[in-house]
């Protein structure tokens, strides 16, 4: 009896996933607004 339940498992594994999105969506989100808005400074 030493199995895992599987909401349990499921649950790890949606917060992960979803840690994972969220990072992803949040790096591209913060690279195009930093870096495109220093970059326009610099230009201006």
């Amino acid at each position: 009896g030493g199995e895992v339940p599987l909401a349990e498992m499921f649950g790890t594994f949606a917060l992960s996933v979803g840690a994972a999105v969220g990072m992803e969506f949040w790096a591209r989100w913060a690279h195009k607004a930093l870096w495109h808005a220093s970059l326009w400074h610099m230009h201006e």
